[in-house]
């Protein structure tokens, strides 16, 4: 709304600095215990992300390999198929 002059928008929830503020007293408040297990989640998710990304890169090779297969073998069919003609 406008109140003198100046436009101020309103706000039904917490703004930014209050939900900074609630993060960090709930992240001093929590146990030791979810603490520790929020750290280990992180730790096998990072884990798992970087196997995802070899494995990825390991089928791309493989598919190009396969693929650059592929072309030699088509190749090597036609040059077969023109010499016959």
């Amino acid at each position: 709304g406008v109140m003198n002059g100046e436009y101020y928008q309103e706000s039904n929830g917490p703004t930014d600095s209050y939900a900074a503020i609630s993060q960090v007293d709930r992240l001093q408040s929590e146990p030791e215990s979810i603490r520790k297990w929020r750290e280990e989640q992180t730790e096998r998710l990072e884990a798992l992300d970087a196997n995802s990304r070899k494995q990825e890169a390991e089928w791309k090779e493989k598919a190009i390999k396969e693929l650059e297969e592929w072309y030699a073998r088509q190749d090597e069919q036609l040059q077969k198929t023109k010499a016959n003609n």
